[in-house]
């Protein structure tokens, strides 16, 4: 089981670059060209018009920038521009285009890693051996994410799916090695991802992941070692080609999530829309890239706040029997002090929980061992009605016969719950 965090600030920051750019153009663009501090924070931009008599007509051409969300004024617009006093203007995303690049990034999110999880599923043994298991890919929250998949033996294997961005670009490069010291304006260091030599970068990229519609393993032509094939759209292929025919002998940057994975030098204008990444690939390594790029990338970084093994495995300690496991929501009325006695007071037996993500989560995972009088549908609908009014049930499914660790007890649950 896991519970990632999507950073959503990250996102924003990144709206808040590219509104820069879009912004100078804008105010050139409108006949404001003396202005100064174009200047883009975590979660808005700002500027300093120099001309006073420019300040109106610039605060104009900004509010030309905000569109309407959900396809009509009446929704509202994303952005709002304000007058910030001094002769500058402040532009920031407003409540409401904030909330719908949330929910997009999440939506987004969801659909990605499902991808992932199925393609992995037709070469990933431990994934094989467990196509009985449940997968549970659900928000949780504004920003949350829970993964879980009972039945698999550790999470990290899970994280080993879904715990990579999988942000591509293509950079042009102006140097590396001593040369990629410091970064001027509109360039960036960037780290290899195996010797950690340092590439300076053009910031902007020449082409991203979205312009790649397929890649997949292969081998190559001189030496056999794994290499990723890769094949761009129309006009990726168009860019590419343009791109490799003025640049012959430059060196051109393959960065994936901030690190540069590769960086061939043009050796000829390439015009048929296809390559290949090469480096220190296993066969599966190779094969793992080709799927990131192939699905495409997370459109945010996620922060792993949990990582927890749920499903059968051989532990010390474990049940010795199968048990049903109940994953609930709590609501808002929910008291632990009250959610342990009633459970204490069914007298089910050995019962244990299991705390997701942090006291604002609201998840729980409860086990109970089941026994030869009740059957799993009854244990489950006895402990629903004990907490009836403070949870919210899931699902619930019989696992074993030995579970994995990482449960409390319900004296444990309820000494970490008040600390």
């Amino acid at each position: 089981m896991l519970l990632a965090e999507a950073q959503i600030p990250e996102i924003i920051a990144e709206r808040m670059q590219t509104l820069r750019t879009d912004a100078r153009k804008a105010l050139k663009d409108g006949g404001v060209r003396r202005f100064t501090q174009l200047r883009a924070a975590d979660d808005h931009i700002s500027v300093r018009i120099t001309n006073l008599a420019d300040v109106e007509r610039a605060g104009e051409v900004l509010r030309g920038l905000a569109l309407p969300l959900g396809g009509s004024i009446a929704g509202g617009v994303d952005l709002e521009i304000t007058d910030a006093g001094d002769q500058s203007w402040r532009i920031a995303l407003t409540e409401p285009a904030i909330i719908a690049l949330t929910d997009r990034t999440m939506q987004q999110s969801l659909e990605i890693i499902r991808r992932r999880i199925d393609a992995a599923g037709t070469r990933e043994p431990w994934l094989q051996r467990q196509r009985y298991a449940r997968i549970l890919i659900q928000r949780q929250g504004t920003d949350r994410i829970l993964i879980q998949m009972p039945g698999i033996g550790s999470a990290e294997e899970l994280l080993g799916l879904i715990g990579r961005t999988g942000k591509l670009t293509f950079h042009r490069v102006d140097g590396f090695g001593d040369e990629a010291r410091i970064a001027g304006p509109g360039k960036m260091v960037v780290p290899d991802n195996e010797d950690g030599t340092n590439y300076l970068l053009e910031r902007r990229a020449i082409l991203t992941g979205e312009n790649v519609v397929d890649s997949f393993i292969g081998f190559h032509p001189q030496n056999g070692l794994p290499v990723v094939n890769f094949r761009f759209d129309t006009a990726g292929a168009r860019i590419f080609g343009n791109y490799t025919s003025a640049n012959i002998g430059q060196l051109f940057a393959i960065v994936l999530d901030n690190e540069v994975i590769s960086a061939p030098r043009i050796q000829s204008a390439i015009f048929g829309g296809a390559g290949f990444i090469e480096g220190n690939f296993t066969v599966e390594s190779a094969t793992e890239l080709a799927i990131l790029i192939r699905l495409g990338a997370l459109p945010v970084s996620l922060k792993f706040l949990e990582r927890r093994s749920v499903g059968p495995a051989y532990q010390n300690g474990a049940f010795g029997n199968k048990a049903v496991l109940l994953h609930v929501g709590l609501r808002q009325s929910a008291d632990p002090e009250t959610i342990c006695s009633r459970l204490e007071a069914l007298g089910l037996g050995d019962t244990s929980l299991q705390q997701v993500g942090d006291h604002s989560n609201s998840e729980l995972l409860i086990w109970v061992e089941l026994q030869d009088t009740r059957t799993p549908r009854e244990i489950s609908s006895a402990v629903v009605d004990a907490l009836e009014g403070l949870i919210d049930l899931r699902q619930f499914e019989t696992v074993g016969p030995n579970i994995a660790s990482g449960r409390k007890s319900i004296l444990d649950i309820l000494i970490d719950w008040f600390d």
